[in-house]
């Protein structure tokens, strides 16, 4: 039996375990099929999600160092990381932090000064 779902962007329709997408584009259909399995995800304080159009959301936490700190992914984007942000976990002295060296498989945190514990979030494809 499939589901069907109407909206904005077309109709959906959810049957077998993949969602295929019906949106009219330059006057013609396109139709676009995603499984359901292809949407995994890892949940915790380190996680991922792949969203059902490629995108892929990572986030975990470090201690960023003066010196730098080397973050490396639990998997690597299989295509490219797009950004890295940073921010303070709300103990210590804040500090303006970066991301460097960003990669498919990780990035390297850095703090002016001093070690501070942070959160970190990367999306790629």
């Amino acid at each position: 039996m499939a589901t069907q779902i109407s909206g904005d962007t077309g109709v959906s329709q959810i049957q077998d375990n993949t969602v295929t997408s019906t949106k009219i584009v330059d006057g013609s259909v396109a139709n676009q099929d995603f499984l359901v399995a292809d949407w995994t995800f890892t949940h915790g304080t380190t996680g991922s999600q792949r969203l059902s159009t490629g995108l892929i959301i990572k986030w975990g936490a470090v201690s960023a160092t003066a010196g730098g700190q080397a973050v490396t992914f639990a998997s690597a984007f299989p295509t490219a990381c797009y950004a890295v942000f940073l921010t303070s976990n709300g103990t210590g002295t804040y500090y303006q932090t970066h991301a460097s060296a960003v990669s498919t498989s990780g990035f390297t945190a850095t703090s002016p000064s001093g070690t501070l514990a942070m959160f970190w979030f990367a999306i790629g494809k």
